[in-house]
């Protein structure tokens, strides 16, 4: 079984020795612990992974020059004590301009004292980066959790209508999960997007739509996805936090639009809504 590496040569066991002595800090990028808050790919095999366990990236919108947040989700089963990823996209298309709100905690905005990271952003002008996080002291619990939020910005040559891919890969840092042995475990790798819309016309303008999923008892339902669909068939999702709250910026107005919610134990329907103002109480109630 292959061993789960930061490079080809430093495993999650010496990455962790390596991480409590190095911090450095460039530009808006950093390699720190938790107390502070296109190219060619090197290809490399694993088992197959159980359902459960997931990396995905997540979809999002932007008009040409705007902001898209892309969000990276993780699910758990809890024996996972470390993970690895590279993020690729088209540099002609995006550049990235930050990294934040990292955790492991369904509805925390830090990562726990147990747990750091390091970003090696030394690439991002080729499309790539790299992020590491390590939990050698406990693991990281079981569940699903956007463990940090990507920001890119769509560049000139980006036009309404162009999907551009955002994908997992293994350079500078390979795509994968460690267990508390440093042995890599399989993972689920499900790639995401961020979809170029056109320019704002009229009195249109870019508005946020926010609620809460919840049971029939008004319990908050946590990582429930829910779904926005464009009227050009465009969809976003966005993952519900502990308490069942949820968000979708950068929305334009004067629009029509599906929301739905996929969740493992309760049905949900679909709503019709035409925006025409932010919204703050979109509430989505489970069927069953």
């Amino acid at each position: 079984m292959p061993k789960f590496q930061l490079s080809s040569r430093l495993t999650i066991v010496s990455f962790v020795f390596l991480s409590l002595l190095v911090s450095v800090t460039a530009s808006n990028w950093r390699v720190s612990n938790a107390q502070t808050g296109s190219g060619s790919e090197s290809e490399f095999t694993t088992p197959s992974a159980p359902e459960a366990r997931a990396l995905t990236l997540g979809t999002s919108a932007a008009m040409q020059g705007g902001t898209a947040t892309v969000p990276v989700t993780l699910t758990a089963t809890g024996v996972e004590f470390g993970l690895s990823f590279t993020a690729n996209w088209d540099p002609s298309l995006l550049s990235i301009s930050g990294v934040w709100g990292a955790d492991v905690l369904p509805g925390a905005t830090a990562l726990p004292s147990n747990c750091m990271m390091a970003i090696n952003h030394y690439s991002v002008e080729q499309g790539r980066l790299g992020v590491y996080i390590g939990c050698p002291n406990g693991g990281i619990p079981v569940g699903t959790d956007e463990i940090l939020n990507l920001r890119f910005r769509a560049k000139d040559a980006a036009v309404a209508g162009m999907q551009v891919p955002i994908y997992f890969g293994n350079t500078p840092l390979n795509t994968e999960i460690g267990d508390s042995n440093g042995e890599t475990i399989a993972v689920n790798k499900v790639p995401g997007a961020v979809t170029i819309v056109a320019p704002l016309t009229g009195t249109k303008s870019m508005v946020t739509i926010s609620g809460r999923v919840t049971t029939q008892e008004g319990n908050g339902l946590r990582n429930a996805i829910v779904i926005l669909i464009y009227p050009d068939g465009v969809v976003r999702t966005a993952t519900t936090s502990s308490f069942g709250f949820y968000q979708f910026d950068n929305v334009e107005s004067d629009t029509t639009y599906i929301i739905t919610v996929a969740s493992r134990s309760y049905r949900f329907g679909t709503r019709m809504v035409t925006v025409a103002d932010s919204i703050a109480d979109m509430d989505l109630v489970g069927l069953e």
